[in-house]
């Protein structure tokens, strides 16, 4: 199989300038776009939103259509309420967030009131309607949701996840028991196909510094790659977003040379499927 390099150059989700560049630096590193998302910028943020993620979910489902696979590269991680809609259109998926916060985050209960801390919460229809609508019917089931490497969260968002019994892996649970620990208890689960969210900021900003909202104590970028190599060996890996990417805080290029060899590790993998 072929994987499809979709850029998202979006940034309207979170306020922080910087991820509407990705494609100049994308290219300057030979990262090869197949397709540019082009969108409209609304009156509102939530506009802005939904027509980019208008276009990412049909771009993503053209992919479905003609047996490619997604590689989404963002752009801030609202662009994902896009590109896992199109993927529930086709699967049954598990969603493996791996991200330094969880992004459940609701209209209400949001202290930023950035929408790039809302996807989860919008791919599960508890976001701003206009946004969720982009799901249809289809929404990411408590059940097939796994967090990895998150350690900022909102009140909220700790409570929403204990009282709703959702795996979820702090970057401190996976550097005490290792990563290949973790894999293996993830793997009693019963998965079959699934969709990586990679957001940047999982990585430690000493590794990774080009991202919108960096954490400290993350993970290694060792490690991810483990967590990736992993699920694409062990699991039908249908679809992923890389997300977050920002340029100008990307001191030394070190993160955009961390997307490139990730892209280029998927689409080894996926050449094989």
């Amino acid at each position: 199989m072929k994987t499809k390099i979709i850029a998202v150059p979006f940034e309207e989700g979170c306020g922080i300038k910087g991820s509407a560049e990705i494609v100049d630096y994308l290219n300057k590193f030979n990262i090869n776009i197949d397709k540019e998302v082009v969108f409209l910028k609304g009156k509102t943020n939530i506009e802005s939103v939904y027509n980019c993620c208008i276009e990412t979910k049909e771009i993503v489902l053209n992919c479905f259509k003609e047996k490619l696979f997604p590689l989404v590269i963002g752009g801030d991680h609202s662009i994902a309420i896009g590109s896992i809609s199109a993927t529930l259109q086709n699967y049954d998926t598990s969603i493996f967030w791996i991200d330094a916060h969880p992004d459940l985050e609701t209209p209400e209960n949001s202290i930023t009131k950035r929408i790039h801390g809302m996807p989860v919460a919008t791919l599960m229809k508890n976001g701003y309607s206009k946004l969720s609508d982009l799901t249809e019917d289809k929404v990411i089931k408590k059940e097939n949701l796994i967090f990895l490497g998150v350690r900022d969260f909102d009140p909220y968002e700790k409570q929403y996840l204990s009282e709703n019994s959702i795996d979820f892996y702090t970057a401190n649970c996976i550097q005490k028991n290792s990563v290949e620990k973790i894999l293996k208890e993830i793997q009693k689960k019963e998965i079959n196909f699934i969709h990586i969210s990679l957001d940047l900021d999982v990585i430690n900003p000493s590794e990774c510094p080009g991202v919108n909202t960096p954490v400290e104590e993350g993970l290694t970028y060792s490690q991810v790659r483990e967590i990736i190599d992993f699920l694409f060996d062990n699991y039908n890996v249908v679809s992923m977003d890389i997300v977050e990417y920002n340029p100008l805080n990307d001191k030394y290029n070190r993160s955009v040379k961390i997307v490139k060899e990730i892209v280029e590790s998927v689409k080894e993998k996926v050449s094989q499927f």
